[in-house]
């Protein structure tokens, strides 16, 4: 018996969202960007929170896109460490819920609406 089998087809499930976090300890280091790009396709991934992205105002969001996804949500922390980004997906439209949002605590809120 396999731990985790997952559904046989994607289709089976297609009011489910595939959601991934995942913590890089800097987004832009090495292959990192590429080895999430590579997840993103291998498991059909519709949002992407990433944590310990290290980004700061000298890293454009075009620099850090994944093919099939809007631009990066983020928040920096703009020094060493920290930082968080999220990517969703083309398909999916959201609203960044700033207003949950706290000024103590590396966060971003989004409200999905998936039809």
């Amino acid at each position: 018996i396999h731990p985790n089998p997952g559904p046989a087809t994607r289709s089976a499930f297609t009011n489910f969202l595939n959601i991934l976090h995942v913590n890089v300890n800097s987004l832009v280091a090495g292959s990192k960007l590429d080895e999430l790009s590579s997840l993103v396709i291998e498991h059909k991934l519709d949002v992407v929170a990433v944590t310990e992205s290290w980004l700061g105002d000298t890293i454009d969001s075009h620099d850090i896109l994944l093919e099939g996804f809007q631009s990066p949500i983020r928040r920096d922390r703009n020094r060493h460490g920290g930082g968080v980004v999220v990517y969703v997906s083309d398909q999916i439209a959201f609203k960044r819920r700033t207003d949950l949002e706290s000024t103590f605590v590396e966060c971003i809120w989004l409200e999905l609406c998936t039809g």
